[in-house]
């Protein structure tokens, strides 16, 4: 059909930031995909009827239909979930050494652990349907669970060296 020129920008503007996003798609697909969503358009111009030549009309009808990012491949999807599966796992890691006390003692040290659990738990989150997603994710648990335990002993540690050693009593006897 014959459009106005700023209609038809629009509807190519549209249509080629489709094209861009199947980049990764077999020609046939992204052809077969353009050719549907054209005759879209311009059923939905048809009935439109007069007003199909003003802006505001096109913009309804091109705002009404699937943005151009839902027709992005599923390895160009899988390959930008994968990359935050991979930093997912290595800020888990990175926070299991803060647990376990791998990573020096500095000021704010509580805050920066607090903070690399809380991007941890996000990157795991937006990847967990990856392999890589749910390993961070059990990461996390076991790191949750064994928290209260490996504190516990640190504890037990410290109250035990303050006291003078194992096994000595902290106070005199009184045979003595």
């Amino acid at each position: 059909m014959n459009y106005p020129r700023s209609t038809q920008n629009e509807i190519d503007n549209y249509l080629n930031a489709v094209r861009k996003n199947m980049q990764h798609a077999p020609e046939e697909e992204v052809d077969e995909v353009i050719t549907h969503l054209q005759e879209q358009i311009d059923v939905g111009l048809e009935e439109a009827g007069d007003t199909s030549n003003e802006s505001e009309s096109i913009g309804r009808i091109i705002t009404g239909m699937s943005q151009p990012e839902s027709f992005a491949s599923p390895n160009n999807k899988q390959g930008k979930i994968r990359q935050w599966g991979i930093l997912a796992v290595l800020t888990a890691v990175l926070s299991w050494a803060f647990n376990l006390g791998g990573i020096p003692y500095f000021s704010f040290y509580g805050l920066a652990w607090f903070l690399v659990i809380a991007v941890s738990t996000v990157l795991a989150v937006v990847s967990h349907k990856t392999v890589l997603g749910k390993v961070a994710i059990a990461i996390l648990i076991l790191e949750a669970v064994s928290f209260p335990i490996l504190h516990t002993m640190s504890m037990a540690e410290n109250e035990e060296s303050q006291q003078g050693g194992v096994g000595q009593p902290a106070t005199r006897s009184e045979s003595e």
